[in-house]
Parts: structure tokens; sequence; C-alpha cells
């Protein structure tokens, strides 16, 4: 949950549950129910609609669960509840925001009944890969498009390696109904490889890849399941990410709040630029971070005034190289949205540093930054060339398969997990 710290003890007493700004404490009984968990959230940051809805399904699933696992053999209670309670809170926890966000009930059995079907796909292969597929539910009504009769969203659909074959990719959409059958299939527009800062398309706290499924989504108010390649599972509501499935781990994230950290930046290092346009760059910045990592790529992004950032690079930066010219003149002293994603998103997976100046020109890429002077207690070269940037400006580094971590003088300020 991004920079919220929890606690849990056990407790005799029980007193009444907190919800404040940036604090939410509450009690949950023991199957005894001599003794009480008392659960506390704390954040830097004032606690957003999504966090408090994750801790209301945390207590209905707890009311749920403890009627049902007395019944269950003392054995085999302790892997079937942490199993049954992650799938319980998480549909509960999709069913109480898409209720809120459509101001119409959806049950947590037809969410649950999707994901016991993505977590069976992303099981299977095909071709070697896992399959990759795009699964929505609208909140209305709309006409059919195609001839085909209504199908049933169940595991039949997974032993066709026809449907696997066809749907593959990140542009088709199987629409469904409340009901879980596919009603319609819908194939979206790309979006251009040039993404200026402009509102037409808008740009979203999302992969690359994905930004037409959350257009999508947001128009529509489209609740959207995405199987990528990777085996990975992304839930998005009206536009933003609210569950990301990665490596077996359901992790949920604060987007306002990374944005919000990355533009604060931004605007002490540039305080006279417009915010408007400090928060489209903090989202444009979020949206190569996320496309880095959805691919498995890491990389080290360094923003900051030029004079400064300059001094990251060593004096012989450029060798007297036909092709090292070559390179440096494709990217090199452009603006930022200029420049195609998917050549950014190879460049910024370089070993070494991409450095972009305040005004969101490129100053150099793959850069190899001289940290053998400075200390640093924690581990690994990415991590230690953050903090050693960090000095200058803002520095993003993005892990290929865990959190994107942002720095400033030297400290970690914020982590996406």
């Amino acid at each position: 949950m991004g920079n919220i710290k929890y606690r849990a003890n056990i407790v005799r007493s029980k007193r009444e549950s907190e919800f404040s700004e940036k604090k939410i404490v509450v009690y949950i009984p023991m199957l005894s129910g001599k003794f009480h968990l008392r659960f506390k959230l704390m954040s830097e940051y004032p606690f957003s609609f999504c966090d408090y809805k994750l801790v209301e399904s945390i207590i209905i699933t707890h009311e749920i669960a403890v009627n049902e696992v007395i019944n269950i053999e003392y054995s085999g209670l302790t892997y079937y509840l942490f199993e049954y309670i992650e799938n319980l809170v998480i549909a509960i926890y999709v069913a109480e925001m898409t209720s809120a966000c459509w101001g119409k009930e959806i049950t947590e059995m037809t969410i649950s009944g999707i994901f016991d079907f993505f977590r069976e796909l992303s099981n299977k292969h095909y071709e070697g890969k896992p399959p990759e597929l795009s699964v929505s539910i609208l909140p209305k009504k709309k006409r059919r498009k195609n001839s085909f009769d209504p199908i049933s969203l169940n595991s039949d659909l997974l032993d066709t390696k026809k449907i696997l074959a066809l749907f593959k990719g990140h542009r088709h959409l199987l629409e469904c109904d409340l009901t879980d059958h596919v009603k319609n299939v819908r194939t979206l527009k790309p979006y251009p490889d040039k993404l200026l800062f402009t509102k037409h398309p808008p740009i979203y706290l999302a992969p690359y890849e994905y930004q037409p499924t959350f257009d999508y989504s947001q128009k529509e108010k489209a609740l959207v399941y995405i199987l990528n390649r990777q085996g990975d599972i992304m839930v998005v509501l009206d536009g933003a990410l609210i569950l990301y499935r990665m490596q077996g781990v359901w992790r949920i994230f604060s987007a306002k709040n990374f944005v919000e950290t990355v533009a604060a930046c931004l605007s002490k290092l540039n305080p006279r630029e417009s915010r408007n346009i400090i928060d489209t760059f903090a989202i444009y910045l979020g949206m190569l971070s996320f496309s880095l990592r959805n691919n498995r790529a890491g990389g080290l992004i360094v923003v900051g005034k030029r004079n400064d950032i300059e001094h990251l690079l060593p004096k012989d930066k450029y060798e007297n190289k036909p092709s090292d010219t070559f390179y440096q003149n494709i990217l090199g002293g452009k603006f930022l949205p200029q420049l195609p994603v998917s050549l950014l998103c190879n460049a910024l997976s370089l070993d070494g540093a991409t450095l972009i100046d305040i005004d969101g020109i490129i100053i150099s890429f793959g850069a190899i930054l001289s940290t053998r002077t400075y200390k640093s207690e924690k581990e690994g070269a990415r991590t230690k060339a953050a903090e050693y940037a960090s000095r200058f400006g803002i520095a993003i580094k993005i892990s290929e398969d865990g959190p994107i971590t942002i720095y400033r003088k030297s400290k970690k300020i914020f982590q996406l997990d």
C-alpha cells in the first residue's frame, strides 16, 4: 500500500475503531472470542477512498470467514484460512470499489468467479508462453454488435486454443454483463507512439501499451481485468489501476500519491512552471516507469536542473566513436514527448541512468555514474546510483520485479510496491 505502515497485535480489550485522516485502527475478534486483533494503519499522506474500502473489506471478510471456518478440521485450517481470506478480501474489495463507482451493486461472487477464471488461465501456456487476455464488465447493458449467443466466462473457454490465439494481445476485450456472460468482442484503437503533453489522447498512470485499455475503462466506467504476457493480472476501474497481481502477490497502488510525490519534487526544482504541466510530466514519468516494469525491465531516471545533473556525467562522457555520436544524436537534446515511447523505453532499460532536465529535455541515456566515492549502506549498484544521483535532483528507480522507488537528497521518499 505504498508508504502506508501497518502494525498488528493481539489484545484482550476492545475499543472503538478509529478512522482519521492519517490513521486507521480497527479491532477484529479472534475465533475464541476472548481476544481481538488490533490492526493499525498509519500514513504520511491522507488516506484515500481506496484505503478505507480495503479496511472495510477486511472487516467484512473476517465476519464471513469466522462463520465458515469453524466447521473445518484444524489440520487444514491454516492453509485454507489464508487462501480463502485472501481470495475473499480481494473479491469484496473490488466489489465494494465497483459498487461505489457505479452506484449499483455487484456481488463478490461475480468478482470471485472472474478471478478464478484468470488464475486458472494464468497457469496455462500457449506456444510456451502464458496467454494474454482482457475482460471487461460494463455497468449498463449495451447493444450486442455480434451475432453469437452469449457464452459463459468459465473454464470451457480455456480448453480452446483457438480462443487463446484469437484474443491474445492487449487491444482485444471480451465485454461481459453482470452475470459474467460474454456479450461482445471489442478491439481498441492503438495510441500513437508519441504522446504529447496534451489532453488528446490523455495519459494514464499505466504501461504504454495499455493506455487504450485504461482510456476505454475511463470512458465506459468499466471494470477491466488484464492478463499480460508475464502472467500478471491488472484490475482497472474507471481508468485507474486498483489492483495488480505480480508473482502471486496482490498489490494495491497509491497512484495519486505517486504523482503528488513526483510533482512536489518537480515543483521545488522548477517553481515557475505551471502545476498542470508539472502534473502531466509526473504522470508521463510514471507511465514510462510502469512500462519498464511491466516488461520486466529495470531502469533509473534522474530529473533535475541541467547545470546540476550534468555534474553526474564523467568528463569523458562521449568517446570519439561514430556509433556513440549517432546514438546520442537520436535522443540527446530531444524533448521527451517528441520521441516514440517505445524508443524511450528501450533507452531507459539500458545499464546506467537516463538524465532529463526539468524542461523534459534528455541530456544523456545509459550514463554510468561515478559513485566510487559515495558511501551507502544499501546493496545494489542501481540503488547506490539512485541515492547518489538524487543529490542533484529526483531519482526514480525501477526494479525488474519489485517496487518503483523515488529518491530525493539521497533518501527514499516514496515506494510503489
